[in-house]
């Protein structure tokens, strides 16, 4: 993917979560954004560089996506998935009860890229919460969280990788800020980007 294409699909995901408030259609472009982005970063395509990606940037993503709490090493106890062709994905850890347990990352490249991508849905397992939504929640299974708080991390965490240009001006970037800081300044500004989210009191939503 070219420069210009990637940040064609960071403006469309932008548009779609803070204009239209619709978290499933922004997932499909951050997906397909970060596919593009990490295999720069890693020099190498596929899922190692995507899943080491979201690896690499969970203080970001989860400080937004459940409301200042930040979770470095996440492993939920999901039900077992496949890869899209039948083929049983192995969990990171298993528990002492035998009990498997996924990492995170691996829940957003099979359940929600892989999903996006080739059925243009997400998994069952997992349940939005809603734009409102705080927190996360286990049950039987089920893994609960708001959509669009993670896509929101998940949008921070690309911007914060890439530099600001001129095709970012005029856009939702310059309209919409987390913590009193327009999003257009944190382009290119991972650590900014973390202590805003670090030095957060009141854990404000998007503005």
């Amino acid at each position: 993917m070219t420069i210009k294409g990637l940040n064609k699909r960071i403006i469309n995901a932008a548009e779609h979560l803070f204009l239209k408030e619709d978290a499933e259609s922004a997932f499909s472009e951050i997906c397909i954004a970060i596919d593009a982005l990490a295999s720069r970063i890693y020099y190498r395509k596929g899922r190692k560089s995507y899943m080491l990606f979201i690896k690499d940037r969970m203080d970001i993503i989860t400080l937004i996506a459940f409301r200042g709490v930040c979770i470095r090493n996440l492993y939920v106890a999901v039900k077992p998935f496949d890869d899209g062709t039948g083929k049983i994905i192995s969990a990171d850890k298993i528990d002492e009860n035998g009990v498997s347990l996924y990492s995170f990352e691996q829940i957003v490249y099979y359940l929600i890229r892989c999903k996006q991508i080739h059925t243009a849905e997400i998994a069952d397992c997992l349940i939005d919460t809603g734009i409102n939504g705080n927190g996360i929640k286990l049950d039987n299974g089920i893994f609960s969280f708001s959509f669009y708080n993670f896509a929101f991390g998940l949008l921070i965490a690309l911007i914060s990788e890439i530099e600001m240009t001129d095709v970012f001006h005029n856009t939702v970037f310059e309209k919409r800020a987390i913590n009193g800081i327009q999003l257009s300044h944190l382009f290119g500004k991972k650590q900014k980007a973390i202590e805003i989210l670090t030095n957060e009191v009141n854990n404000k939503r998007v503005i």
